[in-house]
């Protein structure tokens, strides 16, 4: 069997620098770290894990920690498990290139985290935790890395997050670029929620003057309801573009405007938010903003893995969403 050696000479790199592109990619330079991979796959080497923890007296294991949630979701709520699944293999994926494994590990209350103490060498925190799940994090004595949908306060702990605030900017920018200056946004509680205050206002700086806002219910069912109450201001020109909150809201509100005989993008361009599969199955394809679920968890795997998050260092993976182009949004000149 290949040995850790046989790479390094393959490679022309040292035996230690091999054990860097592992352990700690980030402190290898690209060129060394794409020659180490290359040798890699040639020679079929996979690193002995186990042996590995051993001579760092760790367990070897990474924890991707979730709160404990309904197995068996129904209605809306299963339609975000792809979000669960690009998570899952965004952070898999690095984990497998390293000399760690992963285990997914799930908690109903703190006692359940103080529990992991000794059985894990790091904590990838699937959600942003409340002040006594920290402190049940900090009491193991291990780097972890949380994860966060808007900007995080400045100081530790480490944190990759999605800058929810540029996902409704870019949505609003695409808009406005193809020469839509009446625009509405349709949100849920919005008083409650953080995620969609921040779309909001993303949107809403995009443009000259603050677009009509709707503030129903989040769903299928909550969009319709919205789009409903929109449908007579398009009739009356008031509004030629729509920003819906999440992609789930947007299919209601394309209901509704279907039901109304409004066309798609004649009458009116639409975008929704999170670029989630079902989308798909539109009779048009839908302009939506790719959240990039995956891009922030193997962001938050990469700094765990290279051991950033120590010391309590101001440590952040800032993922950027995209605009996902489709036929539901098109110049003005075209869509009236």
């Amino acid at each position: 069997m290949p040995t850790r050696n046989d790479v390094a000479r393959l490679a022309k790199v040292s035996s230690a620098t091999v054990s860097r592109a592992f352990n700690a990619p980030r402190r290898v330079s690209p060129d060394k770290l794409a020659r180490v991979r290359r040798a890699a796959r040639t020679l079929s080497y996979a690193p002995d894990k186990n042996a590995s923890s051993l001579r760092r007296a760790g367990s070897g294991t990474i924890a991707l920690l979730e709160r404990a949630a309904d197995p068996s979701p129904e209605g809306d709520a299963r339609m975000y498990l792809w979000l669960y699944a690009d998570m899952v293999r965004s952070v898999k994926a690095v984990v497998d290139a390293s000399m760690y494994r992963l285990n997914l590990c799930s908690f109903s209350k703190p006692a359940d985290i103080a529990a992991l103490k000794g059985g894990v060498d790091g904590i990838i925190c699937a959600h942003t935790p409340s002040k006594t799940e920290l402190a049940a994090l900090q009491s193991l004595g291990v780097p972890f890395v949380v994860f966060r949908q808007g900007e995080p306060p400045p100081g530790p702990p480490a944190c990759s997050f999605i800058d929810e605030y540029q996902g409704g900017s870019v949505a609003g920018r695409h808009l406005r670029e193809r020469g839509h200056a009446r625009p509405a946004h349709i949100t849920g509680s919005l008083a409650s929620i953080e995620v969609c205050q921040l779309r909001w206002k993303g949107f809403a700086d995009a443009f000259d003057t603050e677009p009509m806002l709707i503030d129903g219910h989040l769903g299928i069912k909550g969009g319709y309801d919205s789009g409903a109450r929109i449908v007579p201001k398009i009739r009356r020109g008031e509004v030629d573009c729509i920003f819906v909150v999440n992609d789930l809201t947007c299919i209601g509100v394309i209901q509704a405007l279907m039901a109304g005989h409004i066309r798609i993008p004649r009458d009116v361009s639409i975008a929704g938010y999170d670029n989630l599969p079902f989308i798909r199955t539109l009779p048009l394809r839908l302009t939506t903003v790719d959240i990039r679920y995956g891009a922030a968890f193997g962001g938050a795997a990469r700094m765990l893995i290279d051991s950033l998050g120590r010391g309590g260092e101001e440590l952040r993976c800032r993922v950027l969403p995209r605009i996902v182009p489709g036929e539901s949004s098109a110049p003005r000149s075209k869509a009236g």
